[in-house]
């Protein structure tokens, strides 16, 4: 399930969001639209919601973020999870309908399609990571390097490869397997399978550089050095 969450004071109300924000940085311009009581826009993207105490939560089916927001008069600065911070401003004229109304019908495909573009991180990840087992015996052994691609751009494939050896010789296979996109955030890598199945990811360890050259996938290790 996909909980979006963004941290208000609990006087905060659906008056108090109501309509359109902006962020406008160079080239870059977003909008946040609180429409009603139950459903906002973000980028384009319609999405259901509903106000608790302290929270506006969206759900989907996929994920869990936090997004944490200080509301000061006609200013709202969200932290977003990859630690950095966006100030939207109050629209003048605020009624938040005309781009409402052109999104409205989104529905659910739209929140989907959310999760699916890629965060600009993207490019932290890159490469062959792999993961290794095996076993040995007094006259043979076995073993099994799974490996997933990632190109930079939100791309990846998986795959595997095999050995086995003995007195009789050495034997091998190589299996290519699934791909699909991928988004990095923060601390997460987020893969969505072309059959439509979504596995999360997590940074296991960084570089200097803050490229990421190991993470915990499925429950298992894959690093670039295993590659090796």
């Amino acid at each position: 399930m996909l909980f979006l969450i963004f941290q208000v004071s609990a006087e905060t109300t659906f008056s108090d969001l109501k309509g359109k924000w902006i962020f406008t940085e160079g080239d870059v311009n977003l909008e946040l639209i609180f429409q009603s009581e139950n459903k906002l826009i973000f980028d384009g993207e319609a999405a259901n919601y509903s106000l608790a105490p302290g929270i506006i939560r969206v759900q989907d089916e996929y994920y869990i973020i936090d997004y944490p927001f200080v509301l000061e008069g006609k200013t709202m600065t969200i932290t977003f999870p990859e630690g950095y911070q966006l100030i939207f401003t109050r629209a003048e004229n605020n009624a938040g309908n005309s781009s409402a109304k052109e999104t409205e019908n989104l529905g659910n495909d739209s929140v989907q399609n959310t999760f699916s573009r890629t965060s600009g991180e993207e490019y932290l990840l890159q490469g062959k990571l792999c993961n290794w087992s095996g076993s040995s015996g007094s006259s043979s052994s076995y073993s099994t390097t799974r490996w997933i691609y990632f190109d930079g751009q939100g791309n990846f494939q998986d795959g595997s490869e095999t050995s086995f050896s003995s007195n009789d010789g050495l034997y091998g296979g190589n299996e290519q397997g699934n791909s699909g996109t991928y988004r990095v955030s923060g601390n997460y890598i987020y893969l969505n399978y072309n059959d439509g199945s979504t596995i999360r990811a997590n940074v296991y360890f960084r570089q200097d550089d803050n490229s990421i050259s190991e993470i915990e996938y499925d429950g298992d290790i894959y690093g670039k050095t295993i590659c090796d």
